[in-house]
């Protein structure tokens, strides 16, 4: 997908779900960062591919580290923001690892269903074996969908329990 916004459909789902388990901010960040290289491919400012090294699965490794390092140094920023908009969570180096992880590879498996022409693997000259699975259309529709579910969950979420949301989820469709 050229643009992050699709990238936030599945994510913000993804960390509604398991909160428990994954870091919202990381999961956030991880989920978009990677489109940077296109938009600086397309501005010119660097040569090459608009999915290079960064929409494989070893540059999502490399971007989810350098996002949990962020996202530790800046805790305070980021505990005040979840507070502004009442999604509580403790802080945990392994949620934000965790987080950032599922963000990254997430972008790249979400790219890889639809952009036949990039490597998954930086080191290894395999097919993409992702592709062809489903349309680019399906594909916006679904991380639409799961956008808008993502945030109507978001926003009953406070300490309800999964069931409670899915509940909820399932009377919004």
């Amino acid at each position: 997908m050229p643009f992050t916004p699709f990238h936030w459909g599945p994510a913000l789902l993804l960390v509604v779900i398991g909160r428990k388990y994954l870091d919202f901010i990381a999961l956030m960040l991880g989920a978009v960062i990677a489109d940077i290289e296109p938009i600086l491919v397309i501005l010119g400012v660097i040569d090459g591919p608009l999915r290079g090294f960064f929409h494989t699965f070893e540059g999502a490794t490399f971007l989810a580290v350098l996002i949990t390092f962020f996202v530790g140094i800046t805790k305070d920023y980021r505990n005040a923001l979840l507070d502004q908009v009442g999604f509580e969570q403790e802080f945990s180096w392994h949620k934000v690892l965790a987080g950032s992880l599922t963000g990254a590879y997430s972008h790249v498996i979400l790219d890889a269903l639809i952009y036949e022409n990039f490597n998954i693997f930086h080191f290894a000259d395999i097919n993409n074996f992702f592709y062809g699975h489903i349309s680019v259309l399906e594909m916006y529709l679904l991380c639409a969908l799961t956008g808008l579910i993502g945030i109507k969950a978001f926003f009953r979420a406070g300490d309800k329990s999964l069931i409670v949301i899915y509940r909820e989820t399932k009377s919004f469709l």
